[in-house]
């Protein structure tokens, strides 16, 4: 299977994959463990796009059964079927920024 190349910034960061991408758009956000909700993913950077997300997708639900208290309004923007630009819209406007609040810094 020959996965076209992705390439999405953060900050002037080039991310080649999702789990980068989180990663590195969770650093940013002042999340003092920004790696750790990816730990249990396989190697997925050789996947399509769409399954890449919802692969990531999946490890952030699990990520917000963690959180104490109400995660709603933030879980129903992890989505799986829309386009990748109304994905990455609704991780950087919601789902990333409530993960990046709700992280212990210890």
């Amino acid at each position: 299977m020959n996965t076209p190349s992705i390439n999405i910034t953060v900050n002037g960061v080039v991310c080649n994959n999702v789990v980068q991408y989180v990663t590195t758009a969770l650093q940013f956000m002042g999340h003092p463990r920004p790696q750790e909700w990816a730990l249990s993913l396989p190697p997925i950077e050789h996947l399509p796009l769409e399954v890449q997300i919802a692969m990531v997708n999946r490890e952030l639900r699990y990520a917000f059964t963690l959180i104490p208290g109400n995660t709603m309004d933030a879980r129903y923007c992890i989505v799986d079927n829309v386009p990748f630009e109304k994905w990455r819209e609704l991780m950087e406007s919601t789902v990333l920024k409530f993960l990046a609040s709700h992280a212990s810094a210890t």
